[in-house]
């Protein structure tokens, strides 16, 4: 095209250098006319082609297949080689919250970009409130002192990009032609993630119920699902229960080793009984000790590696549990805290399958299996030993304060008891993250109510006791899950539940965080009332506490002793020297056993109510 304009140009030239009259003239205005609307035409085609160009890269880069998420990236990829800013944000509306929710963030930073003085980088908000009225296609506005491009994609979509103060004409409208495309292919792409949730949703449902009913009644999957759920509380590098037969030992189930590892191990031969031979417990077995030699090289990851052994008396056989750790792990928990949880998980697959044995003629007698089951995921981490009892205990105190009668007192217990023990048919992964789930995470675990709630209808056959569970996630205001019900349509068992739960958790520490002081603890609990939680559910938490602290009002003491506060096993506290002594408090004994079950003594609910008596409830009240 530019070698044909020069071409035009020079025989122009030509004409006005050789004649001079009005024909040469028109010839003359007639060739620029031309030229005019030659390269008019041009720059048409040329946006055209841009837009043709646009459109097709967005086409290709789409792959509903790859999530919501992955999409709106590739799509803020698409604007990055149009404009370009440090940071770009797509957000996505909620019609529940009125809030646009952020979903997928490209960023292009680097020190040029840090802005004036070296300040960080603008962070785009995790929210967005909706405005009540419609903002313009492309607006330019301020967030605090940052100037912000904003772009809205049909009803459901918002793109910020920042900072950003002016836009060039040609680039502000390749980007509204893209913003053009993009409302249908978003409604389509949050479409596709819907059903793509749901059928999540209920392949997880249907294969939760599977499997928590298999592990009820087959040792064999329970016993799976015990060394899985073992190896990613604990981080055991593998596992296996090796089962005794006929003088050999055949590999029962195993999780962490490799295939060649496992094809060996089908059948284990004699090579386990040396490290048994002569011995009552369980055995450590160290690189460089003689032992080490003895187990089969397929079984050694690395260097560092050293073995646990530990005998299981099945209910049919002898075995063995046989653990593969590492020294340094990611659990946080000491060489020694790890020892003790795996020695926990050997007794209670000895005690589970013994169970199950003897319960298999009465299938009314589920109750015991499922609470033994609970206390045993209870026992895997340190931070959750007691849990269950705590929940039942605490819901029955509850229930008893607000004067139900006994029948349903006993059914709200074994709710409470038993209020997650729908987990089991999630993956361990889920179950055991810790941190923030997303999204779709966040709607497979709340399938465990339910989950729970089926397998209660199906062995025990309570109603009142699977609508407890059902509906523990309920809210006053109507925002809980699973069916969205509100105040009184909310059984009072599952009112109860939400708020032992809540109270639980904010008491009860992790690894990744502390717990609140148990007059935070309770006054946080009280701000929730109404929205969240029954106020008279709480109000009935609070006299229950008040009476207690009234009837043990000795100064310095706590309300009880601490492994009846805490509900902690005697097998942790037999060998701690509180047990069973009153003479002073709990936290006054040197070495005590609190950080075998996750507890230490400053932060502990035992230490800070004492340390809140008196205090407390007045400033509750004055709230």
């Amino acid at each position: 095209m530019v070698e044909k304009v020069n071409d035009w140009l020079l025989g122009l030239y030509q004409l006005y250098t050789s004649y001079s009259d009005w024909t040469v003239l028109a010839v003359t205005g007639m060739l620029i006319l031309s030229l005019a609307g030659l390269l008019i035409l041009n720059g048409m085609k040329r946006r055209a082609d841009r837009r043709l160009s646009h459109a097709l890269t967005l086409l290709e880069r789409l792959q509903p297949s790859a999530g919501l998420e992955n999409n709106l990236t590739s799509i803020l990829e698409l604007i990055g080689s149009v404009v370009s800013a440090p940071e770009f944000a797509f957000y996505i509306y909620h019609s529940k919250n009125k809030q646009y929710v952020l979903k997928a963030v490209r960023s292009e930073v680097n020190e040029k970009r840090k802005g004036a003085g070296g300040k960080e980088r603008y962070l785009p908000p995790l929210s967005i409130p909706a405005q009540p009225a419609p903002t313009p296609n492309l607006a330019f506005i301020k967030e605090g002192e940052v100037p912000v491009l904003s772009l809205p994609v049909g009803d459901h979509g918002l793109i910020r990009i920042a900072p950003m103060r002016r836009l060039q004409g040609l680039k502000k409208r390749q980007l509204r032609f893209i913003a053009g495309l993009l409302p249908r292919i978003l409604d389509v792409l949050i479409e596709t993630d819907a059903m793509k949730l749901d059928h999540d949703v209920v392949v997880t449902s249907g294969t939760a119920l599977h499997d928590v009913c298999s592990m009820a009644l087959d040792s064999d999957t329970l016993i799976q699902k015990m060394i899985h759920m073992l190896s990613v509380a604990l981080d055991v590098t593998a596992t296996a229960v090796f089962v005794q037969k006929g003088g050999r030992y055949d590999t029962l189930a195993q999780k962490g080793f490799g295939p060649e590892c496992q094809r060996s191990l089908a059948s284990a031969g004699e090579w386990i009984e040396p490290f048994l031979s002569g011995k009552d417990g369980d055995v450590v077995v160290h690189e460089g000790e003689p032992l080490f030699d003895q187990v089969p090289r397929l079984m050694i990851s690395g260097k560092g590696d050293h073995f646990i052994f530990c005998r299981l008396k099945l209910s049919w056989r002898d075995a063995v549990l046989v653990c593969r750790v590492q020294p340094v792990t990611s659990s946080g928990l000491s060489e020694s805290e790890r020892l003790a949880s795996i020695r926990a998980a050997a007794k209670d697959m000895t005690r589970l399958t013994n169970i199950q044995e003897q319960m298999k003629p009465y299938a009314a007698s589920y109750t015991e299996l499922l609470k033994m089951i609970s206390r045993s995921i209870d026992n895997l981490n340190p931070y959750t030993v007691g849990y269950s009892e705590l929940m039942a205990r605490y819901s029955v105190a509850i229930a008893q304060e607000l004067k139900l009668p006994k029948e349903e007192i006993a059914s709200i217990s074994l709710a409470a008891y038993l209020s997650n023990i729908g987990v089991l048919g999630l993956s361990e992964e889920l179950y055991l993250k810790e941190g923030k789930y997303s999204e779709a995470e966040f709607e497979k675990m709340k399938l465990h109510a339910e989950v729970g709630a089926s397998i209660v209808e199906m062995t025990i056959g309570d109603k009142l006791v699977a609508d407890c569970i059902r509906y523990h996630h309920e809210r006053m205001d109507g925002n809980g899950y699973p069916a969205g019900i509100r105040g009184d349509e909310i059984p009072v068992g599952a009112r109860i539940i939400a708020v032992v739960q809540t109270f639980l958790a904010k008491i009860g520490g992790r690894k990744y965080r502390e717990p609140l002081p148990f007059d935070k603890a309770m006054g946080l609990v009280r701000s929730i009332a109404g929205a969240q939680l029954d106020p008279n559910v709480v109000d009935a938490l609070i006299r229950w506490f008040e009476g207690k602290r009234q009837s043990r009002a000795k100064p310095g003491f706590p309300l009880g002793p601490c492994w009846e506060m805490c509900c902690t096993p005697s097998d942790i506290c037999k060998t701690c020297p509180a047990y069973d002594q009153m003479v002073k408090p709990c936290w006054e004994f040197e070495k005590n056993n609190c950080q075998s079950h996750g507890k230490i003594c400053q932060s502990c609910v035992v230490y800070t109510e004492t340390q809140a008596k008196g205090e407390v409830f007045s400033l509750i009240k004055k709230a």
